[in-house]
C-alpha cells in the first residue's frame, strides 16, 4: 500500500523525507534534476498503474495522470453515490407507482432521532459550506499573488537587461575632448547588446506563455468546478485534493531547486534562468567600458590639469571597480556619486573653443560629456550585483525561495481546508438526502396517523 493509500490520497507537505535525484545527460554540461522523486512516485493509470518516476513536472500528462489518481476515492465515492442513490430513487417511484399500499401508523422514536440528525447534518452541511467560500476566496487570491510575483520578477529581470543594453548604447556615445571608445569596444558593444536584448525578450516571451498558459489552465478549472458543483461536490473534493498535491509537489520542488540551482528540471517552464555566459560577459563588458570610459575622463582632467595658472587641480576620478580585484583609487580620487557634484566647483565660467578664459579648469562643454560619461559609469556598477545574480541565477532562486516562504504555506492550508469543506459538505448533502427521504416518509405517517385519530373522536 502507498503512502497516498494510507493518508486517504493526501500527501504531507513539510514533514516528508525529501530525496532528490540527480541524472547527467551525456550531451549536456549540466545535470538534470529530477525534482521531488521520491514523493511523486504514486501509480500511473496511463502506464497499467505502475510507478511513476518522473518527478515534479507540470507539462508531463503522466505526472497529471498519477496525481489525479490520488483522488480516485473521491470520484469513485461520487460514482457509486450517484448510481446507488438513483437506482434507490428509481424504486421508490416505481414502488410509489405501481405497487401503492396503505399507510400505517409511524415510529415516533424514528421520527424524532431522523429530525435531529437531520438538523445536526444541515448544520455540518452550513459550515462546510462556509468553509468552502472563505477557503475558495482566498486560494484564488493566493494563486493571483503568485503569478503576479512570477510576471514582476520575469518583467523586473528584463526591464534590468534593457537598462543595462540601453548604458552600453550610450557608452558608444561618449565624446570626451573628441576621443570615442576604441573601435574594438564599441563593436564589442554592438554584439553583446544584442545578445542582451535576445536573452531579455526570451525570458518576457517564455514566462509570458508559460504563465498565459498557467492562467488559463487555472480558469478553465475554476470554470469546470462551477459545473461540477451542481453535478456533485465529491468530485469537487477530488479535484481539489489534487491541487493541494500539485501544490505541494510544487512547492518541495521549489525547495530542493534552490538547494540545486544549476540543474536542468521542469521548473525551467515557469521561470528559466538568464543564459549565465551572457550575464557573465556583459558585467565583464560593463567592467571593461566603465575602464575605457574613465581612463578617457582622466586624460581630460589631466590635461585640464596641465594648465599651472588655471587655479587648484581637478581631481580624478576613482574606478568603482578597483575594489573588486584590491586596487586603490588615489587618495584625492572622487567618487562616481560625487563627482559630478564635486566638478561643479572647477567649472569656468566663460569659455572660447571650449578653453577657458576666466578662472577655473573646465568647460561647460567638457563638464557636460564628463557628467554624462559618469552617469553611464555609475549605471554599469549600479547594476552590477544585478549581473552577478543572473550569472548565478540568484534572482531566480530567491523567487522560488520567496514563493516557499509566504506563499506555500497559504496555498497548504487553504487547498487543505478547501476539498475538506467539500468532503464534508458532500457528506452532508449525501446523508440529508436519504434522512429527507426518511423523514418525509415518517413525517406523512404520522400525519396519517393524526388523520385516523381525528376521525375516530
Amino acid at each position: 500500500m502507498g503512502f497516498e493509500e494510507q493518508n486517504g490520497g493526501e500527501m504531507p507537505w513539510g514533514n516528508s523525507t525529501s530525496f532528490v535525484e540527480l541524472t547527467t545527460d551525456a550531451d549536456a554540461d549540466q545535470k538534470t534534476l529530477v525534482l521531488v522523486a521520491e514523493r511523486t512516485k504514486r501509480k500511473d493509470p496511463l502506464n497499467h498503474f505502475r510507478q511513476y518516476t518522473g518527478g515534479w513536472n507540470i507539462s508531463n500528462k503522466r505526472y497529471w495522470a498519477s496525481v489525479g489518481f490520488t483522488a480516485f476515492p473521491m470520484f469513485l465515492i461520487a460514482s457509486i453515490w450517484y448510481v446507488v442513490f438513483g437506482v434507490f430513487l428509481l424504486v421508490i417511484c416505481f414502488c410509489y407507482c405501481c405497487c401503492p399500499r396503505p399507510l400505517h401508523g409511524y415510529s415516533r422514536a424514528c421520527y424524532a432521532i431522523t429530525l435531529v440528525i437531520l438538523v445536526i447534518i444541515t448544520i455540518a452541511a452550513m459550515l462546510g459550506g462556509a468553509a468552502l467560500y472563505a477557503s475558495q476566496f482566498k486560494f484564488n487570491h493566493t494563486i493571483g499573488r503568485t503569478l503576479a510575483y512570477v510576471v514582476h520578477q520575469a518583467e523586473s529581470a528584463t526591464e534590468t537587461l534593457r537598462n543595462v543594453s540601453n548604458y552600453f548604447d550610450a557608452a558608444k556615445q561618449i565624446r570626451v575632448e573628441n576621443k570615442l571608445l576604441p573601435p574594438g569596444v564599441q563593436n564589442s558593444i554592438t554584439q553583446l547588446q544584442k545578445q542582451i536584448n535576445d536573452t531579455a525578450n526570451q525570458l518576457a516571451t517564455k514566462t509570458s506563455d508559460n504563465l498565459d498558459g498557467i492562467r488559463h489552465v487555472v480558469n478553465v478549472v475554476f470554470v469546470i468546478l462551477g459545473w461540477i458543483l451542481v453535478a456533485g461536490t465529491f468530485i469537487l473534493a477530488g479535484i481539489f485534493l489534487l491541487f493541494h498535491n500539485v501544490a505541494g509537489d510544487t512547492c518541495l520542488a521549489m525547495d530542493e531547486w534552490v538547494q540545486n540551482p544549476t540543474a536542468h528540471t521542469a521548473l525551467d517552464d515557469i521561470l528559466p534562468c538568464v543564459d549565465a555566459e551572457t550575464a557573465q560577459d556583459s558585467l565583464s563588458e560593463a567592467k571593461d567600458v566603465t575602464y575605457q570610459v574613465l581612463s578617457i575622463v582622466n586624460l581630460a582632467v589631466n590635461v585640464s590639469n596641465a594648465d599651472p595658472g588655471a587655479g587648484p587641480l581637478v581631481p580624478l576620478l576613482c574606478n568603482p571597480f578597483f575594489a573588486s580585484v584590491g586596487q586603490a583609487c588615489p587618495p584625492d580620487a572622487v567618487d562616481l556619486k560625487d563627482a559630478t557634484q564635486v566638478w561643479k566647483k572647477y567649472v569656468c565660467e566663460d569659455s572660447k573653443n571650449d578653453e577657458c578664459v576666466s578662472k577655473g579648469r573646465l568647460s561647460p562643454s567638457l563638464y557636460s560629456a564628463m557628467t554624462m560619461a559618469v552617469n553611464v559609469s555609475y549605471g554599469f556598477y549600479y547594476y552590477s550585483p544585478f549581473l552577478v545574480d543572473l550569472a548565478d541565477c540568484d534572482f531566480v532562486r530567491q523567487t522560488f525561495v520567496t514563493i516557499s516562504k509566504d506563499h506555500c504555506p497559504g496555498l497548504q492550508s487553504e487547498s487543505k481546508w478547501m476539498y475538506t469543506g467539500l468532503a464534508v459538505v458532500s457528506a452532508a448533502v449525501m446523508i440529508s438526502s436519504i434522512l429527507w427521504i426518511a423523514h418525509g416518509r415518517e413525517q406523512k405517517h404520522r400525519y396519517y396517523t393524526k388523520l385516523e385519530l381525528s376521525k375516530t373522536f
